[in-house]
């Protein structure tokens, strides 16, 4: 230990001065030659490990001090000497050492110790230093020789001439351990430390400074607070951190990303990067942004700071487990990526979390800052330096960062006499798993606590005890053979065991370990054991029978073979009360229990025996309380669905590993029927009860919504008209927004019997299958590439109207790029630079020759697109430039880039990445050009008809075709509008004619009422206006300029003709729902199919389902030699077989409120999706709804296919948790970022989706999946459909937006009359 880090009398400019003397007269040169920056330390006693008035050589550490004053300072004053004068200015009394420990980050700043001492001499008014530097200056003025510490309050001083005025008053301190009075004499002690040695010595008041050696004096730590005190100031100190005070002006969040970033910089806990894609965050309030520090209360620690990861998305996630962990934003963390040396704790990389590798760090430890927790409980500022190395050993804030296989991390904080831990499975510090782990292996104990009155080392060894005992329990058991016959095992038995043949091997474990959990015999604790006697025996033993085993003493433990305990002592019988709690009734037993002989001094025995129970269907929870199987089976389901049950235990986690497990057999049938009707008798619901009580949701409610219609009808009142159904001139009309989303998933759980049987299984329907009596469908799509299905009715031919010949436009598929050769569309591919799967090649950048290749054999309008970008060349500074940094991350070209920078002819440069992404999802095969809907059509035709786009036209086009906006927000004109360059604007006329032919298959044929087709009309306008407008400049001012006004006439002419006759088409409704469409009522055999399979109580049954010939077989199966290949567009992985699994396929809002489901006969498809909304919803409905399903870009397809018409109302989309990140996806989250089709469909893409929540049905599987056991033995299909439907609606019963729901009283169509203005 190196005590002088600098003297006065070394050689040499030096930043630190080490006092070495008590006396004012030997510190005079200090006050003439101390200059400005320096820092006076002092040896001092701060934590004591010897006795308390006796400390060590160990215990004297450098702390913070100051110049002792003058020694003349005071003097005589008024013709009378002062106090200092008195004492003949000898020493200078006071604890550095007790100063800092109580105060280590500011005892004399602001918030610590007051400058002025309140005793009765100088009554608040005496200043006793003054602030202003480190750490403060004592008063020169008016020397009192020094001041005494007092603790009351929260601390405060008393100067030497009060406190010898309260001795002299008859007031002496009192000591706080014996309760007696404290001489004056005793309350400085003054040592001397020898560094060189490595000595301490006590020396005598006045004695002077030794070579070598450093005096300090040491106040006595075991004094009573004095009389002065008045106010509990360590009170008010702990609350300060637990509640701030107002702060004025604007709030960080109201001031953006920055002032968060500032804000979360003025933590004493900084922003540390803790692994890849994981960091720890201080705390900020999540409305105003402000930061909230550490704080004590009691003994928990509250405001600890969270732990934020990088998904497999590339997004931040907060991980702090709050229940609104899901709403907190963490964008602005998006910044930090290009700042560097913000984060620290290391490099910061923002890579996805890989929660596969198990780590434990402190991140505390290594750092060069210490935050020690002061007197009252408080967080005191950083200590540095030599202040951090004189605060070893003394409270200070610990924070680890633990991350489990297969865990979410958690972030365990350990300050004071407090812990916490994130995860919510750790009930308490002392049990929590990963503080445990993490300190045993440190050999330290698991709480740290202020050294006060011995309740530390009391903390100690209850830790270590604890310690001891789950070493135990992990480092194996000693086997043993017991007997486990009832008569046998009784505890007055004498008799001999002659039961050789059925001796069950044990295990022993001590006794102190045995602190839950089942006995310590290896059985097979499978609910099947046993067969009936599971529920026959202990459930029906009544009270006469429970009464007539405890008179016999039938609840004793097993009765080893050997005499002796494997320690070598004697086994003796302990008895205790305990109590059988089964499903009806609780009762009082006597339990006993055998124990190895309790040595004298020990507290408890080391080896122990308990009553097992197995084959009575007790479930042995601890020695003393017995719970039968079949409470334990209740409470199981009970726990699964959300039930409340008052058991002090975690039944649910019990009664999991008893039913699930690798490798177990599963429960017998009369087992489960038994355990079925307990939970029916519980908690079984026949229809959903619980509603979402957002707004945003309630127009889903497709029943509620008609009967909130027909109540406000009845009153004469109606409600106003939805959004949807407003003008069509209107571009908010087709919107689509946050207030429709439903979510479509499907999941599967093993069933090895449950409607797998030939006769259950061929009675049940698919809905998917056709309605009988419903019409046959054919025809009405548009062929996707030359070759393709044609339009047919029941085989035949077309009708004249719908045959090819009559098309008169250049637009006649749904793919402009479809017969492309392939290694063109590879070639091309390539030069987007965008992401591909595994198995569709490299991104390695174009050669010259292949860059020639791929634009001779590319169409005219697509080489026009190349050519513009290749011309414009590359950014001028792509680090400063907002378009490149925008764009994701693309680890691919990394390796590539190292052997210089790659051209345009390569790659797409980064600046016009908006042009790859668009040409890559024009090169994706066999699938449809969609870039937009109702709104994008109609804002593409302003654009080629009559000019250039406004903001608010930009902000429509964003919401509904993000992919073409990007592109379009590149070329911003001189009057901050929006228009594409006159090159591409061929291509964006294929891009629109195409986009409506998808919707609209008769666009390009012309109708009985016009001898030209609506995209003839276009093309006519289009090339006209094109012209003249390129004649235009060249006529200007001269004679022709006459036949150039009648030109422009007849362009007039056109583009009114055109605008006309496709505003019809773009907002024409689907036939599909007129009278003669072909969605009619059901059947009564259909309707009776889809029932017993499916449970929609909000949506009934509107239409049956029709058969499309072109695409399915009689079965309403797709046919093999069609041209539907729904998959060859996208890579995402083909479902797993359905044998031996049964499924169900859930609708749900974005805050998992399930809106029905259905039975699942055979695999997941989108069929499912379709039908349902094909059957269930009505067209009100539909308009402007957005579908989020995983394989929405196949659901698109399907529907393209079927009723295009009703497709261009409908927003489908993947969600994050399929989709990835746009350009590319990390290593972890490739397992399911696997789609590859345009991003166009990818949720992400659309703006007014940003904050919608996608993972709600995979929120919903996972209940349902936790709940397989008690589902994949059910052989009826009514009793899965109620167990499901009970399931899915207690699930969502504990959310803050569920609301419950009854006919005659519906809370939902309160909240649409509301919304509506009724």
């Amino acid at each position: 230990m190196n005590l002088v880090t600098a003297s006065r009398d070394q050689k040499g400019p030096s930043s630190v001065v080490l006092i070495t003397s008590t006396t004012p007269s030997a510190s005079t040169s200090l006050h003439e030659t101390l200059k400005a920056g320096q820092a006076v330390r002092s040896c001092a006693a701060v934590h004591f490990k010897g006795p308390a008035r006796a400390p060590v050589f160990g215990d004297i550490r450098s702390v913070p001090a100051a110049v002792p004053p003058l020694p003349n300072a005071g003097g005589v004053r008024g013709g009378r000497p002062s106090y200092a004068a008195k004492q003949g200015g000898a020493d200078f009394m006071f604890d550095y050492g007790l100063a800092f420990s109580l105060r280590p980050g500011g005892a004399f700043a602001r918030g610590g110790f007051g400058s002025t001492c309140i005793g009765r001499t100088c009554g608040g008014k005496g200043t006793v230093y003054a602030r202003g530097s480190e750490p403060f200056v004592w008063e020169r003025k008016r020397n009192r020789g020094g001041a005494l510490i007092c603790r009351g309050g929260g601390g405060h001083l008393l100067c030497l001439r009060c406190v010898e005025a309260e001795y002299e008053a008859g007031r002496p301190f009192v000591s706080s351990a014996t309760g007696g009075p404290v001489p004056q004499r005793e309350l400085f002690t003054k040592y001397e430390a020898f560094d060189g040695t490595k000595e301490l010595w006590e020396i005598r008041s006045g004695e002077e400074a030794r070579d070598g050696g450093y005096q300090f004096f040491v106040q006595r730590r075991d004094l009573a607070p004095c009389l002065h005190c008045r106010e509990p100031k360590a009170a008010a100190l702990s609350r300060r951190g637990v509640k701030r005070a107002l702060e004025q002006g604007a709030s960080p969040r109201e001031l953006g990303t920055a002032a968060l970033l500032s804000e979360l910089h003025r933590s004493k806990i900084p922003p540390i990067a803790v692994a890849p894609g994981l960091f720890l965050l201080p705390q900020l309030d999540a409305s105003s942004g402000r930061l909230l520090e550490v704080s004590a209360t009691g003994r928990s620690l509250s405001n600890v700071p969270r732990l934020v990861k990088v998904d497999h998305m590339g997004s931040f996630r907060c991980l702090c487990g709050q229940k609104a962990c899901r709403d907190h934003d963490m964008r602005f963390l998006e910044a930090t990526r290009l700042m560097s040396g913000w984060w620290q704790g290391g490099a910061a990389i923002f890579t996805a979390f890989d929660d596969s590798r198990p780590f434990a760090r402190e991140v505390t430890s290594g750092v060069p800052w210490v935050l020690p927790w002061e007197q009252g409980g408080c967080l005191g500022s950083a200590l540095f330096g030599l202040d951090a190395e004189a605060w070893k050993g003394g409270p200070h804030l610990r924070v680890f960062v633990v991350s489990d296989p297969g865990e979410e991390p958690v972030v365990c904080v350990l300050g004071g006499e407090g812990a916490h831990c994130s995860s919510i499975n750790c009930t308490g510090p002392e049990r929590c798993r990963h503080l445990l782990s993490v300190l045993l292996k440190q050999t330290m104990p698991l709480i740290e606590r202020a050294i006060d009155g011995g309740r530390s080392k009391a903390t100690r060894i209850v830790a270590e005890r604890r310690a001891k005992r789950v070493a135990q329990r992990e480092a194996g058991a000693r086997r043993l053979l017991v007997c486990n016959d009832p008569i046998c095992r009784r505890p007055d038995s004498k008799v001999v065991c002659t039961h050789r043949g059925t001796l069950e091997p044990w295990e022993c474990l001590s006794a102190a370990a045995l602190d839950m959990g089942h006995s310590h015999k290896k059985v097979d604790t499978i609910m099947s054991r046993g067969g009936a006697s599971v529920t026959s025996l202990c459930d029906r033993w009544g009270e006469e029978g429970v009464r007539r085993r405890d008179k016999a003493k039938h609840f004793c433990a097993p009765r080893p073979v050997e005499v002796l305990a494997p320690c070598g002592r004697p086994w003796q019988v302990e008895s205790k009360r305990g109590a059988l709690t089964m499903a009806g009734a609780r009762y009082e037993v006597t339990t006993y229990r055998r124990v190895c002989r309790i040595t004298p001094g020990r507290e408890a025995a080391c080896c122990s025996v308990v009553y097992d129970g197995q084959e009575d269907g007790i479930f042995n929870f601890s020695g003393t309380t017995l719970l039968s199987h079949g409470l334990l089976l209740r409470n199981h389901f009970a726990a699964a669905l959300g039930a409340a049950h008052s058991l002090n235990f975690e039944a649910g986690d019990m009664a999991a590993r008893c039913l699930e497990g690798p490798g177990v057999s599963r429960l017998d049938d009369r087992v489960f029927d038994s355990a079925m009707q307990a939970f029916n008798d519980l908690a079984a619901r026949v229809e959903i009860q619980h509603v979402c009580s957002r707004s945003d949701c309630a127009h889903l409610y497709t029943s509620e919504v008609e009967a909130a219609e027909a109540e406000a009808r009845a009153t004469g009142v109606p409600l106003k008209a939805e959004r949807t159904e407003g003008l069509t001139s209107e571009l908010a009309t087709f919107a689509f927004g946050r207030d429709k989303v439903i979510t479509f998933d499907g999941t599967f759980f093993a069933n090895s019997s449950a409607m797998r049987d030939s006769t259950t299984e061929a009675s049940l329907h698919s809905i998917c299958e056709p309605d009988p009596e419903a019409p046959r469908v054919a025809g009405g799509f548009t062929p996707l590439s030359v070759g393709g299905v044609r339009p047919s009715q029941d085989g035949n031919r077309a009708p004249s109207d719908m045959l090819p010949e009559g098309i008169d436009c250049p637009w006649k598929y749904r793919n402009g790029l479809s017969e492309l050769r392939p290694a063109v569309r590879a070639l091309a591919q390539r030069w987007c630079n965008f992401r591909k799967a595994p198995a569709q090649g490299s991104n390695a950048p174009l050669k010259s020759e292949e860059f020639v290749m791929m634009r001779e054999g590319l169409p005219a309008n697509v080489v026009a697109l190349i050519d513009f970008v290749t011309e414009a060349g590359a950014c001028a500074n792509p680090a400063t430039c907002d378009v490149c940094q925008a764009v994701p991350r693309r680890p691919w070209m990394q390796g590539f880039l190292k052997e210089g920078p790659v051209g345009p002819t390569g790659w797409c440069p980064t600046h016009f990445q908006a042009y790859g992404a668009l040409l890559h999802a024009l090169l994706i095969p066999r699938y449809s050009w969609v870039f937009g809907r109702v709104v994008t059509l109609k804002l593409l035709r302003h654009l080629l008809l009559e000019g250039p786009l406004d903001a608010r036209g930009m902000a429509y086009l964003s919401n509904d075709g993000p992919m073409l906006a990007a592109v379009l927000h590149l070329h911003p004109t001189a009057e901050g509008l929006h228009a594409f360059p006159k090159t591409l604007r061929p291509l964006v006329q294929d891009i629109y004619a195409m986009n409506l032919l998808c919707f609209e298959p008769s666009a390009n044929r012309p109708s009985s009422h016009n001898s030209r087709s609506p995209l003839a009309a276009l093309h006519d306008a289009t090339e006209h206006l094109w012209t003249i407008e390129g004649e235009r400049l060249r006529l200007m001012g001269q004679l022709e300029a006459a036949a150039m006004e009648c030109a422009e006439q007849r362009g007039a002419i056109l583009k009114r003709a055109a605008n006309l006759v496709l505003f019809k088409l773009e907002v024409r409704e689907p036939p599909c729902y007129e009278d003669g469409g072909f969605l009619r009522a059901p059947s009564t055999l259909y309707a009776e199919q889809a029932a017993a399979v499916s449970a929609y109580a909000f949506h009934p049954l509107l239409y049956g389902r029709p058969r499309f010939v072109d695409w399915e077989d009689e079965a309403g199966r797709g046919k093999k030699g069609s041209e539907e290949r729904l998959t060859q567009h996208c890579s995402a992985p083909n479902p797993r077989s359905s044998k031996g699994r049964a499924g169900i396929f859930i609708a749900c809002c974005q805050d998992r409120a399930p809106l029905g489901y259905h039975w699942l006969k055979g695999g997941e498809s989108v069929s499912d999706l379709g039908t349902i909304l094909l059957t269930r919803f009505p067209f009100k409905t539909l308009r402007g709804m957005t579908v989020v399903e995983d394989a929405s870009c196949n659901a698109q397809e399907w529907m393209l296919n079927r009723v295009p018409q009703l497709a261009k109302f409908i927003l489908f989309v993947v969600d994050r948790f399929h989709s990835g990140p746009i350009s590319c996806a990390p290593l972890g989250a490739k397992r399911y970022a696997t789609h590859m089709c345009a991003p166009t469909l990818f949720i992400d893409s659309f703006p007014q989706h940003e904050r919608t929540i996608t993972t709600a049905s995979e929120g919903i599987n996972s209940g349902l999946k936790r709940c397989a056991a008690s589902l994949q033995q059910i052989t009826s299909i009514k009793r899965l459909m109620s167990r499901v439907t009970t399931i899915l609606d207690t699930l969502f019963e504990r959310s803050k937006y569920a609301v419950f729901w009854r006919e005659a009283n519906s809370p939902l169509r309160d909240l649409i009359k509301r919304i509506r203005g009724c």
